[in-house]
């Protein structure tokens, strides 16, 4: 797979061989659970995850139907559905449309139902797993991007100094919301 994001002179490279042999290219692959694809757009594992909560849902459906007790019905949310979608959300949630991650959240709002609660929506949990993962880039000094955050600070206030981007790739980053973690 071949990312690139120019928009001009974009270049096909040569094929790449391995032992004589010619590497298939394609436009997206699973990796570890996780589809990605060659322009980044996270539409095709939004798809994939949604393929994988259906049937879970089914399930939960139907152990509600045997009237199973609400704590049961939770742990089985929490363990079985809950653990699909926040597989790496935070790498795919900030970069994903509105339209898909809509999907997901009326799932989630499904299951909210069934069990009787609100339940927190994508964007959400993924703002809380940002600043998790931001939080542990301030504790660790040898982190690749604590010198980049650090670096950012402004002395008067102590808050992150905004960053500035001519794409909003960079923008819906978790590091975006790194103006809550001095």
């Amino acid at each position: 797979m071949i990312i690139d994001f120019r928009t001009k002179h974009k270049v096909i490279p040569e094929p790449v061989l391995i032992n004589d042999c010619i590497v298939e290219r394609v436009t997206e692959y699973k990796y570890l659970g996780v589809v990605i694809d060659n322009d980044l757009k996270w539409h095709e594992h939004v798809a994939y995850v949604e393929k994988h909560l259906k049937p879970r849902l089914y399930c939960l459906r139907k152990l509600n139907s045997f009237s199973v007790s609400q704590d049961i019905l939770a742990t089985f949310y929490s363990s079985i559905l809950s653990s699909v979608w926040t597989y790496c959300l935070i790498c795919w949630a900030g970069n994903t449309d509105k339209s898909h991650i809509k999907v997901l959240d009326d799932i989630i709002k499904q299951v909210g139902r069934i069990l009787g609660e609100n339940l927190p929506s994508v964007y959400t949990v993924y703002l809380k797993h940002a600043g998790v993962k931001l939080q542990s880039i301030w504790n660790d000094s040898s982190h690749p991007l604590y010198d980049q955050l650090s670096s950012r600070i402004i002395k008067r206030s102590g808050r992150l100094r905004s960053l500035v981007s001519h794409t909003n790739r960079y923008q819906s980053s978790f590091i975006r919301y790194s103006h809550c973690y001095p």
